[in-house]
C-alpha cells in the first residue's frame, strides 16, 4: 500500500504551493487536479517532479443523466483515463456522480449506471480501472444506491474507490461495505467523520480496524488517499496529522 492525499483541504491555494506542503507532510502521492492542467501537462509534471510526487489518480464528477449528452460525457472520461495512463503512468480513474437533485425516478439510476458501465469497459481497454467514489448529497450516497450501481455495472471493469467518511456519514459501517465489495476495491479515500462533519483521521467515528482487516484480507496494494474537505487546523498541520495516522495505523 502507498500513502497519498487529496488536496481539497487547501482550497484555492495554487497547486504548486500545495505540492510543496504535501511533500513536507510526507506523502508519496497526490490525487492531482488534472482538469486544471489539461492545457499545461508539462507544467503539472514539473511540479510533481520537483516535489517527488506520484499521481494517484484524479477526481472526475460524471453528469450522465441526459441521454442525448451521455456519449460526450463518456468520451470525456475516457480521454481523462488516457491522459492518466499515457502521461502519468497512472492506472486508476476516480469518478463520482454529479448534476442531480433528488429525488429522481429509477430510470435516472439506470441511465447513470449504464453510462458508468460503458466508461468502465472503454477505460479497461486502455489499461485503466474506473473506481467509483460514493459521496453524500449525490445520486449514489446510500447503501441501496451503492448496491444498485454494483448490480448494474460489470464487476470486471467497474470498481469502487470507497470513501470511509461518506459511508459513515450515511449511517454505514465502512468495513462491512468494503467486505461485501472487497473484490471490486481499487482505491480508497480515508476520511473520518464526527458530529455530522469531517475531521482528521482517528478523531471521528470510523472504525478503521475493520477497514484494515479487509485491506489485509485482499492484500490491497493500491493507494490509501487521505481526504479532508476542511479543517480547523492549517492545511499543512492537518496533512501531517493525517500522514501520522496512516503511518501509525496502517504501517506505511
Amino acid at each position: 500500500m502507498r500513502a497519498g492525499i487529496q488536496p481539497i483541504t487547501w482550497g484555492d491555494v495554487p497547486f504548486e504551493e500545495i505540492a510543496k506542503e504535501i511533500k513536507e507532510a510526507g506523502f508519496e502521492g497526490v490525487e492531482a487536479p488534472l482538469a486544471n492542467y489539461l492545457g499545461a501537462l508539462e507544467e503539472l509534471k514539473r511540479i510533481l517532479e520537483v516535489n517527488q510526487l506520484v499521481v494517484t489518480s484524479t477526481y472526475l464528477g460524471l453528469n450522465l443523466l441526459e441521454e442525448d449528452k451521455q456519449e460526450e460525457e463518456i468520451k470525456r472520461a475516457v480521454e481523462m483515463a488516457r491522459i492518466l495512463k499515457e502521461e502519468f503512468s497512472c492506472d486508476v480513474l476516480v469518478v463520482a456522480a454529479s448534476g442531480v437533485k433528488k429525488p429522481v425516478p429509477r430510470e435516472v439510476y439506470k441511465l447513470f449506471a449504464r453510462g458508468c458501465d460503458e466508461i468502465g469497459k472503454r477505460c479497461k481497454e486502455l489499461g485503466v480501472d474506473v473506481a467509483f467514489h460514493n459521496h453524500a448529497w449525490t445520486l449514489i450516497e446510500t447503501k441501496e444506491e451503492i448496491d444498485f450501481l454494483a448490480q448494474n455495472t460489470s464487476p470486471h471493469s467497474f470498481y469502487f474507490a470507497f470513501d470511509t467518511g461518506h459511508l459513515a456519514l450515511m449511517g454505514m459501517d465502512p468495513g462491512m461495505v468494503m467486505e461485501e465489495y472487497k473484490e471490486r476495491i481499487r482505491y480508497l479515500h480515508l476520511k473520518d467523520t464526527k458530529d455530522n462533519d469531517f475531521t482528521e483521521l482517528g478523531e471521528g467515528i470510523v472504525d478503521f480496524t475493520k477497514v484494515k482487516v479487509v485491506l489485509e484480507e485482499i492484500k490491497f496494494a493500491g493507494w490509501l488517499v487521505a481526504e479532508l474537505d476542511r479543517s480547523k487546523n492549517l492545511p499543512l498541520i492537518s496533512a501531517k496529522m493525517q500522514r501520522r495516522f496512516i503511518k501509525e495505523f496502517f504501517g506505511i
